[in-house]
């Protein structure tokens, strides 16, 4: 990747947070700009806790040719098994 690339879009990262886009638009942006430059992307997942102490985390997937795969909340429960079926 270019010097300049990385650069547009960390800076793309840090307009589009301080006006406010949620993960999903963001990381659609990230990956559109990363597929413009040539790497040859075909699916990334972001995920972070939340502090809503009902769930544990949320989670986006992006998928090439189909965009913002899913969202998804993800918690600890009982089970042990940690995602949401």
């Amino acid at each position: 990747m270019k010097i300049n690339t990385k650069n547009d879009i960390s800076e793309s990262i840090v307009s589009a947070a301080l006006a406010g886009a949620d993960e999903v638009e963001i990381l659609a942006d990230i990956c559109e700009r990363l597929v413009g430059s040539g790497l040859a992307l075909v699916r990334a997942s972001v995920a972070g806790n939340l502090l809503d102490p009902t769930l544990g985390a949320r989670g986006v997937r992006w998928l090439r040719g189909r965009g913002l795969d899913e969202s998804f909340p993800r918690r600890n429960d009982a089970s042990g098994r940690g995602m949401d079926p």
